[in-house]
């Protein structure tokens, strides 16, 4: 286990460096959380089973992020765009966010609004609205029209700011502040179609009709909710206010600029909010709460399982939630440091 995430993991969880370092080479001789936590007291400085169990989790998880990380260069290789201080910046990383924001401009995209502007030609407008070098941008527009493709000013605004959407969704400031914000939005959950009259969903009713801030659900009902969705039970989603995350990115733009963006770019950070970054930042935030929750309930199993095989006990700590409920996107095994699938 690399030095970086030793600290880390010793950092939040409160150990010294040398204890997640010995627990760490225990686990990958094969020595297992009972075996570590009760023979080999010398080594731990005495960590019980749920301490034990929690490192184990960490470790897990920056595997994990190790495998990620090979992805990301050698993708950012092949594409010849890997500096060394780009490098040296994956390479320390102990946050999947932060990994995933400086691998965004590198990933191979998808054909999108951005992608069918950019082939009409429209990048050097885009970009010179964001250098806020036009300054009467109708104007600006005008030079970009091609019959068939680009008919008036409205498209060439409308391609130009697709463009830009896409942009603001590759920076790091925005995409952690946004990440921020919906933290403390709330998790809805309903009824999926027919949940209602299905007897197995009967022990999910209390999330029928539920909602709570997703920085203050206990790790039990958090579980229960996604594993409900994984399910079919039930429909989750975070109840995002668009009007204030549109502001949020505005108001982010201002302070980070010498310029005064004017009502254009309000307009602009509202096209970005509802058409690049709901979706994305709808999944990030559940990372982190989920983490702790399957922390949490490995914790419980490693100190209530006393004497049992590890794993046998612990049904939760294991649990997938399927990968097509999207605005959750909860990878079970991560938090705030898992890796993106």
């Amino acid at each position: 286990m690399k030095e970086i995430y030793v600290k880390h993991v010793a950092q939040l969880l409160s150990l010294k460096a040398w204890q997640v370092e010995n627990c760490a080479e225990m686990f990958a001789d094969g020595g297992t959380i009972p075996f570590i936590s009760r023979y080999r007291k010398e080594k731990t400085g005495g960590m019980a089973d749920a301490e034990v169990a929690e490192v184990k989790h960490w470790i897990d998880v920056f595997d994990e992020m190790e495998k990620r990380k090979a992805t990301i260069l050698k993708t950012i290789s092949e594409a010849g765009a890997l500096s060394e201080e780009l490098k040296g910046k994956i390479e320390n990383c102990v946050s999947s966010s932060e990994l995933e924001d400086l691998y965004l401009p590198f990933r191979p995209k998808r054909r999108t609004r951005a992608t069918i502007a950019r082939e009409l030609g429209l990048a050097p407008l885009a970009e010179a609205m964001w250098q806020l070098k036009a300054r009467s941008p109708r104007a600006e527009a005008r030079k970009y029209l091609k019959p068939g493709k680009v008919e008036d000013e409205d498209a060439a605004l409308a391609g130009a700011r697709d463009i830009i959407a896409e942009k603001l969704s590759e920076t790091a400031v925005i995409r952690e502040n946004l990440r921020g914000i919906f933290r403390t939005r709330r998790v809805v959950a309903k009824a999926a179609k027919g949940a209602e009259s299905n007897p197995d969903a009967a022990k999910y009713r209390s999330y029928f009709e539920w909602s709570m801030p997703l920085d203050r659900i206990p790790s039990h009902n958090l579980l229960a909710i996604l594993r409900a969705s994984n399910e079919g039970f039930l429909s989750v989603k975070v109840d995002s206010d668009a009007v204030r995350c549109g502001k949020k990115i505005y108001y982010i733009l201002q302070e980070n600029s010498e310029n005064r963006f004017g009502r254009l770019w309000e307009t602009v950070s509202s096209a970005f909010w509802s058409l690049q970054s709901a979706p994305r930042c709808c999944a990030k935030p559940s990372r982190r709460p989920t983490s702790k929750a399957y922390a949490c309930s490995a914790t419980i199993s490693a100190s209530s399982c006393s004497g049992l095989p590890w794993g046998r006990n612990a049904p939760w700590r294991w649990t997938r939630v399927s990968a097509t409920d999207a605005r959750l996107h909860a990878s079970m095994r991560t938090a705030d440091c898992c890796t993106t699938p």
